[in-house]
């Protein structure tokens, strides 16, 4: 489970998770059919939410979509437990996962949604908060403890290393329109890092 939802939720925290993925789902399912021309009626409808609800939550449609972060740590939370322990394995598998799992949102959602992040939820996915972040931490860890990894500005420094290839990555391909194989190009600059790293 989600780490930041872990605590036992109230019946009324459970109802409103329920209605922000619901709203979630239907705007992902609209800007990817339609692109923008949707309304926040028709995010509605799809939801079989109210309008008041919708706006409980988000300020405008293009809101929505900055939910993406939390709707990704819960997915990445649930791959992890099934990746190999071996540090290298499991780095590669990390950040594999991570574009895999980006690019399946298609590139009229993520469009939007490095267009909308803002503040702490910068840019788009993965924090210093982040499961996955918290993840690439551990496991570079692991890997120095081990004797695998060689880190000398320390785990978190190289897990932001990390992170910053990722995101550049997707952002490119975004800006690009998609016309470059992005998950084969997060795999080579994941070799070129872990020769960097690897004793």
């Amino acid at each position: 489970m989600n780490r930041m939802i872990e605590k036992e939720l109230s019946p009324r925290q459970k109802k409103s998770l329920e209605t922000r993925k619901r709203i979630f789902d239907a705007t992902y399912q609209l800007v990817n059919q339609y692109g923008d021309a949707y309304t926040v009626q028709d995010v509605c409808h799809l939801a079989s939410v109210s309008v008041g609800s919708f706006y409980h939550f988000y300020k405008s449609k293009e809101e929505v979509t900055s939910d993406l972060y939390l709707f990704f740590d819960t997915h990445m939370e649930k791959e992890l437990l099934i990746m190999p322990e071996e540090p290298v394995a499991r780095l590669k598998s990390i950040t594999r996962e991570m574009m895999r799992y980006s690019l399946e949102w298609g590139l009229p959602f993520l469009r939007l949604s490095c267009a909308q992040t803002s503040g702490e939820k910068e840019i788009n996915l993965v924090h210093e908060r982040s499961v996955s972040f918290q993840e690439l931490v551990l496991t570079l860890k692991s890997g120095i403890e081990q004797g695998v990894f060689d880190c000398p500005r320390g785990e978190e420094y190289y897990a932001r290393f990390l992170i910053t290839i990722f995101r550049g990555t997707l952002h490119w391909w975004t800006v690009q329109h998609g016309n470059f194989d992005g998950m084969k190009r997060m795999e080579q600059y994941t070799e070129d890092f872990m020769k960097i790293i690897t004793k």
